[in-house]
């Protein structure tokens, strides 16, 4: 109920609100995409810019995972021979989990081409359940 939400709680809403505007374009007509996880726990899911000169990415981690480290995020069917800049959409909360480290590219983004994203991937942290990471990918090339 927006007439009873906090200051803080409006501001988190501006903020989304906010981010949904800039992505709006990509989000409403973007060819919307599923990656395998190979962890039952976990989906990911995103929307590509028909281009493949953006991308807005989602890795959810739904319940306690069997596995010390999540797989990794392979990223198929992006302009192999591009370089894209990833970075993570800062949300409410950090992504941590369990006391393990967070890859170095949560916080300082990474430069890949597509075919490293497709072939390597991604290393998501270890997250608790019920947290999730976006992640914004631009082509830079």
């Amino acid at each position: 109920n927006l007439l009873t939400i906090d200051d803080d709680e409006r501001e988190v809403l501006v903020r989304a609100i906010d981010f949904h505007t800039r992505h709006r374009g990509l989000l409403h007509s973007g060819d919307h995409v599923r990656f395998d996880t190979d962890d039952p726990t976990a989906v990911a899911h995103g929307t590509y810019a028909p281009d493949r000169s953006e991308a807005l990415v989602a890795w959810a981690q739904l319940g306690t995972s069997s596995r010390t480290l999540p797989p990794v995020w392979r990223l198929p069917d992006l302009v192999p021979d591009a370089v894209y800049d990833v970075r993570n959409v800062p949300l409410e909360s950090v992504v941590k989990g369990s006391g393990r480290a967070v890859p170095t590219w949560i916080a300082d983004g990474v430069r890949l081409t597509g075919a490293e994203l497709a072939a390597v991937g991604l290393q998501p942290p270890s997250m608790w359940p019920g947290t999730a990471l976006v992640v914004h990918l631009r082509r830079v090339d």
